[in-house]
C-alpha cells in the first residue's frame, strides 16, 4: 500500500506542475493582445478604501451556472459587472461597459444645503452605479444581452434621483459629471414611462444591499420599459397605446431571474395599468376646472332627496375620489352615485378629484459634459403633478336674490384711483336679535357677502326665511371697516342691502423747520409763517392742486387727500427764507392706512434762511483828510433780541477793525441788526448805534463810519389798514439843494436812511429841511396817496416820520329807469352809479362791471354769456362818481335778483372792488308771473266714456301787469304715459285771450272731445301763459289732481275651482268659475261667455274632440258684483297632468267691455291629475336581514296579456326602480295597468333572484311592495362567500445571490487541482479507524497555492533579479551583470552556461570584467553580546542593532538570532469587558452565563483565553419596528363574505378587511398581540383566477413588531488573566571591531552576454499536456473510487 501512496504522490506532483502553466503563455501563442492597466495611486487608494459595489460570489448549497467568457469587444455591456478590478479604465479612458467604480475625489462635492432643482439648463450632477437586479444573465426578447441589469442614479445637491438610460447599448462616464441638456428628444411614451415609473429619491441601496429591495425591482421595470419605448416597441398617441405582444412574457422572464421577482411582476402590472389609463378621466367628467367639457349631471328628487347615478365607460373611476361638502358621493365599480338633501343653489357645482403622478414636464435629460458620441443620455423626473377630473352637477337658480351693494361715500376721492377698490369686502351674516345692542362677535356665521369690482355682492348660500344682520369683517382696498349692523329680512323676495363706505384719506401736515436751528424757531427776524405749498394729488381721476399756507408755528394742514402719490412743492417762501426747489413726493399705500384719516407728517420740510454780512469801514477826520481807524470794536446783534448778551450766537457777532479800518461779520440771518461800537481805536470817539437790515441772501451790507458829530438818520415808518407795508417806495428830498434819494420799506414797513447832514451852515445855526413823500407806484395804486411831510434832524437822534395807507373805496347803486324791479322783457337797460374816494386826479381809471345771480352767487348768464359793461374816465378830484350801463334780455329771468359787481382798474391793475352779493343798492329784481288751473266735467271729476264730452279748465293768474293783453293755451295729456292725448291721431287743444285788469285773476278755457275708447284714462290739462308771444308762465303738473279728470273702465276677474279645490284627480268633474266685475253701470244688461283652455298647448281643451263652454246673462244692481258659471266634463281620458284655464268675456249691447284670458293666471286654473301608483322593495341579504344592499337593478315591464308571465315579444320595458340607498328601491308614477318585476342585476358580490313577480296598479295612490321572503317582507339575495389565508415565517431569510466568473482560467484549473489533490490524499490516507493525514492536504495546498500564484501573477517586467545579478534583455541578446570583491585584480564573477528567462533559453557567449573600486583592507575582530525578555511567542521583536562598549570603542552590534527557553508566565489582573449582541427580538433571548474571550497581552505579545462571567444584559429599549409583513390571499374576491376560520367577514370589494380582525389574524399566526400589531393591508398584484376558476387576489398585511436589541455584558474590572506557558527569549548580537591592515581589496564588475536559443513549445503540445493532465486526474479519481468500492465490498463479505 505504501508503494501505491508513493506512486500517487508522484503523479499528483506531476499534475500540479502541469496545472501551474500560466495561461498567458497560451495567450502569447494565440497572438492575443495583452492589455496592461496602469493603476494610479488615487485609483488604488479608492479601491483600498471603498467596499466592492458588485455582488460577491458566495458559496451556496446549490450549483451555480457559470457564464461563459465573452469574446466580444468591450464596446457592449458584458453579461454582468465583473467583481474584480481588472482592466479598469484609466482617467483618460471611457468605458462602454457599466462597471462599479468608486467616486473620484476630483468630482465636485454637492452641497446638501443647496436647493434641489433639476430644471435649470446647465446644472451639473454626478451619475453613480448603485446595484444590480438580476441573479444571472438576462437577455430580452427585444434587447441584446443585459447581464445583471446594473442600475444608476443621479446625485444632485445631496439628493439622489433614479436615472434612466435613454439609449440602450451606449456606455456612460464612470462617476462622470453629467450636464443637464434639453437637446435629446424623448418620445411621448418614454416621457410618460419615466414620469409614471419609479422616481423615489434617495431610495437605491449600494451593492448587495439593494439586490432584494423593492426599489431595485421597480426601477428595473421602469428602465426596461423606457428602453422598449426608445426602440419603438411601446408607443402612445394621446390615450391610445401600442404595446408589443411579447413584452409581458419578456418581463416574466426578467422576474424569473430577478432577486425580487414578485415585485417585478406586481409593479409591472401596476405600471402598465397606470400607463394604459394615463391622462384619461371618467367619461362623464372633464379636464377643465370650470367644467366646460364635462357632462352636466342633473339630480332627480327621489324619496326625499336629490340623486343621480352615472357610469364611467372609460374604466378609470377607481382613480378618482370625488368628494364635496353637502354631497353624499359613493363609488361602486364604474358607477358613481351622487346624492344631496337639497339642490345646489348655484346653476352648476364643479367637483374636482385627482391623483398624483410624476410631472413629465419636469423631466431633466442629462448627458456627458464632453458630449461624447458613445455615451448615453440619462433622464430624471423630480417633480409631481395631479391628474385632475371635474364633474359638473346641475343646480337651480334661487327664486329670490339677496344682494349687497357697496358704494363710496366720497366718489371724488375714490373715482379713477387704483388705490381704492370696492372689490373684496367681506360681510358676515348672522341671525338677527331684537336687541339692537347685541354683540354678534361669537355668533355663528350663517352666510357671507363678498363684493365684486362694482361693489355688488350676492349671498354665499340660500337662507331660511327670517331676519338677519350683516357686519363687515374685511374692508376693501382703501376703505375703513364698516362697523355698522345692517339688518335685512329673507322672505321669498329679492332684497338689496345698500351700504356706503367711508374711504380712507390722508391728512397732510407740513411742519417747517429752520435748517440751522432744526426747529420751528425761525432764525433772525425771519418767519416760518406764510410759506405757500402746492399739494398735487389724484382726485376724481385727474390731478388737482391745492395751496396751503403755514401759520405762525410753521404748520399747514390739508385734509381729505386720496391715498396714492402726493406731491408737495413750495411756491412762495416765507419772510426771510429762500424758496425750497425740491418737489417732495410721498406714496401712501392702502395697506398703510388703517383708519379714516391717515396722518402724514413728513420731516423733510426745512427752510434755508437768507443770510448776509455787515462790513464796516471806520475812519476819523484829520486836518487834511480821513484816516483809517484800527482797533475799533463793534457788537452786532439782532435788534429784536434787545441786547448783545440776549441774542443767540447765530444772531450776533463781535468784530474788530484792522489796519485798513475794515471789519466784517459772519453770515447773519435775515433781520434788522444793531451795530453798537464798544471801543474806539486808541480811545477815539464812538459812533452812535445804527440799524442794518439784512433782507437779501448773500449780500454784504457795507458802511463807512467817520467820527463826526453833525450827522443823523431818518426813520420812515409805514402802516396800513390791510397790513401791506413791505415794498412801499419813498423819496427823501433836501429842500435846500438838489439832494434826493429813494428808499423801499422792509418787511417791518420801515426805512432807515443813510446818515444825513443836520446843518446847512458851518455854525449849526440853520438846519436842513427834508421832505419825505410816498411815491405813486404800482404797489400803492390801490391806496389813497398820503400827503408828504417835512422834517428836521437833531444830533444824537433818529428822526421818525410815519405814513398810514388807506385803501381806495368804491360804492354802487343800480336801477332800471329809476326802479328796483322790472318785468322779464327782452330788452332791459340797467344803470349802475359808481362812487369813489381817494383817486389820483388826472390819472386814467377804468370801471368794469358784471351782473351776478344773487341766488347762486355765480355770474348771471343769458344765452350762456356773461352780462358785462365798462367805463373809462379821468377824475378831476380825489372823490366823485361815474355811471356804468348794462343792456340785456330779461326773458327767462323770472324772479331773479340781479346784483351788479364792479371793479376799478388803473393801468390794468385792480385797485378797488365792490362785490357784495347782499348789497340792496347793487340789486334789482325781475318779476315772476304764475298761473294755476282747475278742470271738471260740468262740476264732476269722472265721466263715462261717451262720444262727446265738454271739459272746462279755469285758469288763475298772479303778478301780471294790469292793462296788458295775455293769451292762455291748453292741451289735454294722457296721465298714464305723460304724453299728449290723441283722439283719431289728433291732439285736443283750446285757448283764450284776455286783458288783465288786476295783477291777479282768472279765465276759463273749454275743451270738447270724443271719450269712447278711453276706458279708465286719467286726463290732465296743461296750460301756458303768453304776452306778446313770449311765454311767461306754464302749469304742466301731470300729478296735479286739480288739473285731472277720469274716464270710467269696466273690468272682470275670475276664480275657478273643482269641488272647492284647485287640484283634482281625473274623473267626471265640474269646474265652477266665479266672475267678479267692477265699474259697471247698474240697471244695464250684460252677458258673460266662457271656454276651458289647455295651459300646456295654450289652446282650447278638447274632450272627445269637443270644446267645453258656458255662458250667463245678468243685470247688475251696483257697479261691482259677482256672477257664477259652471263647466262639467269627463276627465278620465287624461293620462297626463293637465292645467285647465277658464277664459271669460263681458259684453254690453254687442260691445266687448272686458276680457279675462290669462293662460298663466292661477285663479283661473284648475289642475287635473291622472291616477298613479308605485312599486317598491327593500333589498337585503339572506345572511343578515339587517344589511341593506345597493347596486341591484330591478326592471318593470308592462304585462300586455295580463297573464303574469314575461313575454319578450309583447311585454315592453317601462322603467327601472331607483336605488334610493340603504337597500331601498322604488319606482313611482306607474299608470293604471298590470306589470311584471324582474331582478335584472344583482348587487355586487350577490346572486340575482331569477323569478318574475306580477303586480297591478288599479287605484290612485296604489303602493305595491314586492317581497320574496315570507318572514320579514324583504327582498333578499344569496351572497357569494370566499375565504382568507395568511402565511408568516419569521425565520425565513432570502437566499444569497449566486454568481460566477471566468475571468482567469488558470485560477479555476488551480482550484481543480487543489480539489483533486485533497481528494486523492484523503482516499490514500483513509484507513479503517483513521482520518486522512493532515500532511497530505498541506502538501497539496502548498503546491496549489504556488500554482495559483504563478498563474495569477506572471512575470512581465523588462528587468528582473536573477540570483546575484540583473538580467537585461535587448532583442535576442540577454546580459547578466554581477559584482565581486577580491584581493586579486584578475578575479571574475561566476556565470551559468545557460539561463532561462521569460520562457526562453539563453547560452553564455562571453564574460567581460573590470575593476570599479579599490580600498585598503581592515582586519575585523568579531565581538558579541546578549539581551533577555519574557514573551509568549517565539516572535519577539528585538532591536535590529544595539551599541556596546568594547575596549573603549563603541561598537554597533547587529541582531543575530534568538533562543527561547520554555517557562511559566505569571498571571496578572486586567480590566476586561466583552459585549455580545444577542440580537433584535421581541423578548430576551437565552443567554450563556459565561464565555471565553481572547485577551491580547501587549507585554507578552500573545492572546490569552480568559473566562468571563455574565455581568448583566442590556436592553436598549423596546420600539415598534415597521418590518412585519404577512402575505394574505383572498379567494373569491367577488364575494360578499370571506371565510376566515369560523368567522364570516363582510366584504364590499374595497381593501382587504383588517380593522377589527387584527387579533384573530395574529392568533391564527401564533403571534402575541403584545409584541405584534397589524396596521395596514395593501394589494400585492392584480386579480387572477386559480385552477378552479375562482377569482383571487394577493395582499400584504404590514405592521410592527415590538423589538429591542439585547446585549450581554461579560467581565468587568480586575479580571484574573491566568498563568500560561511562555518563553524566556535570549537575543544574541554580534559585530565586528575594525582593525586596519596593509592589504588592498578590489571591486570587480563582470558582464556575461547570452544569445537566445530556439526553444518554443508548440501550443498544441501545451494544450495536449493540459487536457491529458485533466483526463489523467479524472482517471485516477475513478480508479480510486472503484478500488475503494471493491474494498468495502470485500469487507462487507468478511
Amino acid at each position: 500500500m505504501k508503494k501505491v501512496k508513493k506512486t500517487l504522490a508522484c503523479l499528483l506532483a506531476t499534475l500540479l506542475i502541469f496545472s501551474a502553466i500560466p495561461m498567458s503563455a497560451l495567450a502569447d501563442e494565440a497572438d492575443t493582445p495583452v492589455s496592461v492597466t496602469v493603476e494610479t495611486n488615487a485609483e488604488k487608494a479608492a479601491q483600498d478604501t471603498e467596499p466592492d459595489a458588485e455582488p460577491k460570489p458566495e458559496t451556496t448549497a446549490e450549483p451555480t451556472a457559470t457564464p461563459e467568457a465573452s469574446a466580444k469587444p468591450s464596446a457592449e455591456p458584458t453579461a454582468e459587472p465583473s467583481p474584480e478590478a481588472t482592466e479598469e479604465p484609466t482617467e483618460s479612458e471611457v468605458s462602454a461597459e457599466p462597471e462599479a467604480t468608486t467616486e473620484p475625489t476630483a468630482s465636485p462635492t454637492p452641497n446638501p444645503e443647496d436647493e434641489i432643482s433639476l430644471l435649470a439648463l446647465g446644472d451639473e450632477a454626478v451619475t453613480r452605479y448603485r446595484t444590480v437586479g438580476i441573479n444571472g444573465n438576462f437577455s430580452s426578447n427585444y434587447l441584446y444581452d443585459l447581464g445583471q441589469y446594473p442600475l444608476y442614479d443621479i446625485l444632485f445637491n445631496g439628493t439622489s434621483y433614479p436615472a434612466y438610460c435613454l439609449q440602450h447599448g451606449k456606455g456612460r462616464v464612470n462617476n462622470g459629471a453629467y450636464v443637464q441638456r434639453d437637446n435629446y428628444g424623448m418620445t411621448e411614451a418614454m416621457r410618460r414611462i419615466v414620469a409614471y415609473g419609479f422616481n423615489n429619491t434617495n431610495a437605491l441601496q449600494d451593492g448587495n444591499n439593494g439586490w432584494y429591495s423593492a426599489e431595485t425591482a421597480k426601477m428595473m421595470v421602469t428602465q426596461h420599459l423606457v428602453w422598449l419605448a426608445s426602440e419603438g416597441y411601446i408607443t402612445v398617441d394621446g390615450t391610445n397605446w401600442s404595446w408589443g405582444t411579447g413584452i409581458d412574457n419578456d418581463v416574466e422572464r426578467m422576474a424569473n431571474l430577478a432577486y425580487n421577482g414578485s415585485v417585478v411582476r406586481s409593479y409591472y402590472a401596476e405600471l402598465k395599468d397606470r400607463l394604459l389609463r394615463s391622462e384619461i378621466v371618467p367619461s362623464f367628467a372633464g379636464k377643465n376646472s370650470n367644467g366646460s367639457d364635462a357632462q352636466e349631471i342633473a339630480l332627480q328628487f327621489v324619496n326625499g332627496k336629490y340623486t343621480a347615478t352615472v357610469t364611467d365607460t372609460n374604466g378609470v373611476l377607481d382613480l378618482f375620489d370625488f368628494q364635496k361638502a353637502g354631497f353624499d358621493i359613493s363609488r361602486n365599480g364604474n358607477t358613481l352615485t351622487i346624492s344631496a338633501s337639497t339642490l345646489p343653489e348655484q346653476e352648476t357645482t364643479i367637483i374636482g378629484a385627482g391623483y398624483t403622478v410624476g410631472d413629465k414636464n419636469s423631466i431633466a435629460v442629462w448627458e456627458d459634459r464632453d458630449q461624447q458620441a458613445n455615451i448615453q443620455h440619462q433622464a430624471t423626473c423630480p417633480g409631481t403633478t395631479q391628474t385632475m377630473a371635474y364633474i359638473k352637477i346641475k343646480g337651480e337658480k334661487p327664486k329670490y336674490t339677496v344682494t349687497l351693494t357697496k358704494t363710496s361715500a366720497d366718489v371724488k376721492i375714490t373715482n379713477g384711483n387704483a388705490n381704492y377698490s370696492l372689490e373684496g369686502a367681506v360681510y358676515n351674516v348672522y341671525k338677527a336679535y331684537v336687541n339692537p345692542n347685541h354683540d354678534y362677535t361669537n355668533d355663528p356665521v350663517v352666510a357671507t357677502f363678498t363684493t365684486q369690482k362694482d361693489g355688488h355682492a350676492t349671498l354665499s348660500k340660500k337662507l331660511e326665511n327670517g331676519d338677519y344682520v350683516t357686519i363687515e369683517q374685511v374692508a376693501p382696498l382703501g376703505y375703513t371697516l364698516d362697523t355698522s349692523v345692517h339688518r335685512f329680512s329673507v322672505g321669498g323676495k329679492s332684497t338689496d342691502i345698500s351700504v356706503v363706505d367711508d374711504p380712507s384719506a390722508v391728512t397732510l401736515t407740513v411742519t417747517k423747520k429752520d435748517s440751522d436751528t432744526n426747529s420751528s424757531v425761525a432764525a433772525g427776524n425771519a418767519s416760518l409763517a406764510g410759506a405757500v405749498y402746492r399739494v398735487s394729488y389724484l382726485q376724481d381721476g385727474r390731478e388737482v392742486h391745492k395751496d396751503i399756507t403755514t401759520n405762525s408755528s410753521g404748520r399747514a394742514v390739508l385734509k381729505g387727500i386720496p391715498i396714492g402719490q402726493i406731491k408737495v412743492q413750495e411756491i412762495s417762501s416765507p419772510l426771510g427764507y429762500k424758496l425750497d426747489p425740491i418737489v417732495h413726493i410721498y406714496n401712501v399705500a392702502p395697506h398703510e392706512v388703517t383708519s379714516v384719516e391717515f396722518e402724514l407728517e413728513p420731516a423733510d420740510f426745512t427752510e434755508e434762511v437768507m443770510k448776509g454780512q455787515i462790513a464796516l469801514h471806520k475812519q476819523y477826520e484829520t486836518l487834511d483828510d480821513l484816516a483809517e481807524e484800527q482797533g475799533a470794536e463793534f457788537d452786532v446783534y439782532l435788534k429784536s433780541a434787545g441786547s448783545y448778551d440776549a441774542a443767540k450766537e447765530t444772531e450776533r457777532d463781535h468784530i474788530t477793525t484792522g489796519a485798513d479800518g475794515m471789519a466784517i461779520t459772519k453770515d447773519l440771518p435775515y433781520g434788522t441788526y444793531v451795530v453798537h461800537q464798544t471801543k474806539g481805536g486808541n480811545g477815539r470817539q464812538l459812533v452812535a448805534d445804527f440799524d442794518v437790515s439784512i433782507s437779501e441772501d448773500g449780500k454784504v451790507y457795507s458802511y463807512d463810519l467817520v467820527n463826526v458829530q453833525k450827522n443823523a438818520q431818518l426813520k420812515i415808518v409805514k402802516t396800513s389798514e390791510d397790513g401791506v407795508i413791505e415794498g412801499i417806495h419813498f423819496r427823501v428830498t433836501r429842500l435846500e439843494d438838489n439832494y434826493s434819494a429813494e428808499y423801499v420799506t422792509n418787511a417791518a414797513g420801515e426805512i432807515l436812511t443813510e446818515t444825513l447832514p443836520i446843518y446847512a451852515d458851518k455854525d449849526g445855526a440853520t438846519k436842513y429841511q427834508y421832505k419825505v413823500e410816498e411815491l405813486d407806484t404800482e404797489e400803492t395804486f390801490g391806496y389813497q396817496l398820503p400827503d408828504s411831510q417835512t422834517v428836521e434832524l437833531s444830533e444824537g437822534e433818529i428822526a421818525s416820520v410815519s405814513f398810514h395807507n388807506v385803501p381806495i373805496e368804491i360804492g354802487t347803486k343800480a336801477t332800471v329807469e329809476g326802479e328796483k324791479e322790472v318785468d322779464p322783457l327782452d330788452k332791459v337797460t340797467l344803470t349802475d352809479t359808481v362812487s369813489y374816494t381817494g383817486l389820483v386826479p388826472g390819472k386814467e381809471y377804468k370801471v368794469t362791471g358784471v351782473l351776478m345771480d344773487k341766488e347762486t352767487g355765480e355770474k348771471l348768464l343769458v344765452d350762456s354769456k356773461e352780462i358785462t359793461a365798462e367805463t373809462v374816465f379821468v377824475p378831476e378830484t380825489k372823490n366823485g362818481s361815474v355811471d356804468v350801463t348794462f343792456i340785456f334780455d330779461a326773458t327767462g329771468l323770472h324772479g331773479k335778483e340781479v346784483v351788479v359787481f364792479e371793479d376799478l382798474y388803473r393801468e390794468n391793475i385792480k385797485v378797488a372792488a365792490h362785490a357784495n352779493i347782499t348789497d340792496d343798492d347793487q340789486t334789482i329784481k325781475v318779476k315772476t308771473p304764475e298761473i294755476g288751473t282747475t278742470a271738471n266735467f260740468e262740476g264732476e271729476k269722472e265721466i263715462d266714456p261717451l262720444d262727446k264730452v265738454t271739459l272746462t279748465d279755469t285758469v288763475s293768474y298772479k303778478d301780471l301787469t294790469p292793462g296788458k293783453e295775455y293769451r292762455v293755451t291748453g292741451v289735454l295729456m294722457d296721465k298714464s304715459n305723460g304724453k299728449e292725448l290723441l283722439i283719431n291721431g289728433e291732439k285736443v287743444t283750446a285757448e283764450a285771450t284776455f286783458v288783465a285788469t288786476e295783477a291777479s285773476g282768472s279765465v276759463d278755457v273749454t275743451f270738447i272731445f270724443d271719450a269712447t275708447g278711453l276706458h279708465g284714462k286719467e286726463i290732465v290739462v296743461f296750460e301756458d301763459l303768453y304776452r306778446e308771444n313770449v311765454l311767461l308762465a306754464t302749469h304742466a303738473d301731470i300729478n296735479d289732481e286739480g288739473q285731472t279728470v277720469k274716464i270710467k273702465n269696466p273690468e272682470i276677474g275670475t276664480k275657478a275651482t273643482a269641488d272647492g279645490k284647485k287640484e283634482i284627480t281625473a274623473d267626471k268633474i265640474t269646474i265652477t268659475d266665479v266672475v267678479s266685475y267692477t265699474d259697471l253701470t247698474p240697471g244695464k244688461e250684460y252677458k258673460l261667455t266662457g271656454v276651458l283652455m289647455n295651459k300646456a298647448t295654450n289652446d282650447k281643451l278638447l274632450i272627445d274632440g269637443k270644446e267645453i263652454t258656458a255662458e250667463a246673462t245678468f243685470t247688475p244692481k251696483a257697479t261691482t258684483g259677482e256672477v257664477e258659471m259652471t263647466f262639467t266634463f269627463d276627465a278620465r281620458g287624461l293620462v297626463i297632468e293637465t292645467d285647465t284655464v277658464v277664459f271669460e268675456t263681458l259684453y254690453r249691447d254687442g260691445l266687448v267691455f272686458a276680457v279675462h284670458a290669462d293662460i298663466n293666471d292661477e285663479s283661473q286654473t284648475v289642475k287635473v291629475k291622472p291616477l298613479h301608483g308605485s312599486v317598491s322593495l327593500t333589498k337585503s341579504s339572506t345572511m343578515d336581514d339587517t344589511k341593506r344592499l345597493t347596486g341591484a337593478e330591478f326592471t318593470v315591464y308592462s304585462d300586455a296579456n295580463g297573464n303574469g308571465i314575461y313575454e319578450a315579444d309583447t311585454d315592453v320595458k317601462v322603467d327601472t326602480l331607483t336605488d334610493l340607498g340603504n337597500g331601498e328601491y322604488k319606482l313611482n308614477g306607474l299608470l293604471y295597468g298590470k306589470y311584471l318585476l324582474v331582478e335584472t342585476k344583482a348587487p355586487n358580490r350577490y346572486y340575482a333572484d331569477e323569478k318574475v313577480y306580477a303586480f297591478a296598479i288599479e287605484h290612485d295612490g296604489d303602493a305595491v311592495v314586492i317581497s320574496n321572503n315570507d318572514k320579514n317582507n324583504l327582498f333578499v339575495d344569496q351572497p357569494k362567500i370566499g375565504k382568507i389565508t395568511l402565511r408568516y415565517d419569521e425565520k425565513t431569510t432570502p437566499n444569497s445571490p449566486k454568481t460566477g466568473s471566468s475571468s482567469n482560467v488558470g485560477y479555476w484549473l488551480a482550484m481543480l487541482c487543489v480539489s483533486a489533490a485533497g481528494l486523492i490524499a484523503a482516499i490514500v490516507e483513509k484507513k479503517k479507524g483513521k482520518k486522512p493525514h493532515l500532511r497530505s492536504f498541506l502538501v497539496a495546498g502548498v503546491i496549489a497555492v504556488a500554482a495559483v500564484g504563478m498563474v495569477a501573477d506572471p512575470v512581465s517586467a523588462d528587468s528582473v533579479d536573477l540570483g546575484n545579478g540583473n538580467v537585461d534583455v535587448n532583442g535576442n541578446t540577454a546580459t547578466v551583470t554581477r559584482t565581486v570583491t577580491s584581493d586579486d585584480k584578475t578575479t571574475e564573477a561566476a556565470f551559468d552556461d545557460e539561463i532561462t528567462y521569460d520562457g526562453k533559453t539563453y547560452k553564455l557567449d562571453r564574460v567581460d570584467s573590470y575593476v570599479t573600486d579599490e580600498k585598503a583592507v581592515e582586519e575585523e575582530k568579531e565581538v558579541s553580546a546578549t539581551e533577555e525578555i519574557l514573551t509568549g511567542t517565539k516572535e519577539s521583536k528585538f532591536p535590529e542593532a544595539i551599541s556596546k562598549d568594547f575596549s573603549g570603542d563603541k561598537v554597533v552590534l547587529q541582531y543575530v538570532d534568538t533562543k527561547y527557553t520554555e517557562t511559566k508566565l505569571p498571571e496578572f489582573k486586567a480590566d476586561i469587558t466583552e459585549s455580545v449582541v444577542l440580537g433584535t427580538a421581541t423578548s430576551q433571548p437565552e443567554t450563556a452565563q459565561s464565555i471565553t474571550v481572547k485577551y491580547h497581552s501587549d507585554e507578552y505579545g500573545i492572546d490569552v483565553d480568559v473566562p468571563l462571567q455574565l455581568d448583566h444584559v442590556e436592553n436598549n429599549g423596546y420600539t415598534w419596528t415597521s418590518d412585519l409583513s404577512v402575505p394574505m390571499t383572498l379567494y373569491g374576491i367577488d364575494s360578499a363574505y370571506l371565510q376566515f376560520g369560523d368567522a364570516l367577514i363582510p366584504y364590499d370589494g374595497g381593501n382587504p378587511p383588517l380593522t377589527g380582525y387584527e387579533s384573530a389574524y395574529l392568533a391564527s399566526l401564533g403571534l402575541s398581540a403584545n409584541s405584534y400589531r397589524l396596521s395596514r393591508v395593501t394589494w400585492d398584484g392584480d386579480v387572477y383566477a386559480n385552477a378552479d376558476g375562482e377569482l383571487c387576489r394577493n395582499a400584504i398585511v404590514t405592521g410592527d413588531r415590538l423589538l429591542s436589541t439585547f446585549t450581554a455584558v461579560y467581565g468587568g474590572k480586575n479580571v484574573t488573566v491566568p498563568s500560561v506557558d511562555g518563553y524566556k527569549a535570549t537575543a544574541t548580537y554580534s559585530g565586528t571591531q575594525i582593525v586596519k591592515t596593509d592589504k588592498t581589496e578590489y571591486s570587480i564588475r563582470s558582464v556575461a552576454t547570452y544569445i537566445e536559443q530556439n526553444n518554443e513549445v508548440p501550443v498544441a503540445v501545451i494544450v495536449g499536456i493540459t487536457i491529458g493532465t485533466i483526463a489523467l486526474a479524472a482517471a485516477i479519481v475513478i480508479i480510486l473510487f472503484i478500488i475503494s468500492k471493491k474494498r468495502k465490498e470485500k469487507e462487507a463479505e468478511q
